[in-house]
């Protein structure tokens, strides 16, 4: 039977990969550069224990520009473009780190350097052990939307503000509030937000994809199931038409696409990638590479992540 849905999927071409990363690369994000897309750079995650773990930096060509170790394995990270770092306007990435139950934030330059800005970041508190643990991150504004690897069956997502330490020259986290319901079948990762349907998404990877209203956290939106996924539900972003959900594949990840607006289930795409994580959508156009955006998603055995044009999901 799979191999038989495998056979009807149109087929999405990667156009590159980035360098490898040293141990397991597992969530990509963009720092858009406004002034000169093509030198947007790409972000992603190397998943190990300290003092492997790290965050590298790649250009639009793949090339790691820059990287920083020393992360207690890294999980998940997001970007917030237009940070307010005590009147100055700064890249802010935030990255999970999940054996110090805490956030890690870096400035991000044009050129793609990493500045350790991480002041009092931790969260879940109060919860213990892998309840504790943090996974995902979704960025809005300047919140942060944090899912745990376990947690509870009820306020299971939290929500924390980011805020400039005038002191310390660091970014502080302090918990606003907790929402979203979680199975309990095996874990939570990826989370994404919708600012303009303002929607937040969560994978809860065995059953489905939560879906709340930004405007009313107390009950779910939607939850969404589709029985042609077989794989884990992981990585979650959005093209201007659709919701993109990650089927976690050995070899041959599937992505399937939801309409952005109702949510229901348009197409899926084959592809070669292996048992795909993170993935990362920009729609803007970044130079004659990709005109019209770019998809990241990790590729697991090659230790890197496949620059995809987006004109290949939106056809």
């Amino acid at each position: 039977m799979i191999h038989t849905l495998f056979l009807i999927l149109p087929v999405l071409q990667v156009k590159s990969f980035t360098e490898p990363v040293e141990f397991d690369a597992d969530d990509p994000a963009v720092a858009y550069n406004q002034k000169q897309p093509e030198k947007t750079l790409i972000l992603g995650t190397d998943k190990e224990k300290a003092p492997g773990g790290g965050l590298y930096v790649f250009n639009l060509k793949g090339k790691v520009v820059h990287s920083i170790k020393g992360l207690d394995r890294p999980n998940n990270v997001d970007v917030i473009q237009n940070f307010d770092a005590g009147g100055s306007t700064i890249s802010v990435a935030v990255v999970t780190e999940r054996l110090q139950n805490r956030l890690r934030l870096f400035q991000v330059s044009e050129d793609g350097a990493l500045t350790d800005l991480t002041g009092d970041t931790e969260v879940f508190t109060g919860s213990t052990g892998e309840d504790k643990a943090p996974m995902g991150v979704a960025c809005y504004n300047d919140q942060v939307f944090v899912t745990p690897k376990l947690g509870s069956l009820s306020n299971h997502v939290e929500v924390l503000d980011l805020v400039w330490n005038r002191k310390t020259k660091k970014i502080d986290a302090s918990s606003k509030s907790r929402f979203g319901n979680f199975t309990g079948k095996k874990e939570t990762e990826s989370i994404a937000i919708d600012a303009r349907e303002e929607r937040v998404f969560y994978s809860d990877e065995l059953k489905g994809i939560w879906c709340y209203s930004l405007q009313n956290l107390k009950s779910p939106f939607r939850f969404l199931i589709n029985p042609k996924h077989v794989g884990d539900h992981e990585g979650l972003a959005f093209t201007e038409k659709y919701l993109v959900s990650t089927d976690q594949r050995e070899n041959s990840t599937v992505f399937w696409l939801y309409d952005r607006k109702t949510l229901r289930l348009a197409k899926g795409l084959q592809s070669n990638l292996d048992s795909t994580d993170g993935i990362e959508i920009i729609t803007k156009p970044l130079g004659n590479e990709f005109p019209r955006g770019l998809m990241i998603a990790m590729n697991s055995k090659a230790k890197n992540f496949a620059l995809i044009d987006l004109r290949q999901l939106d056809r």
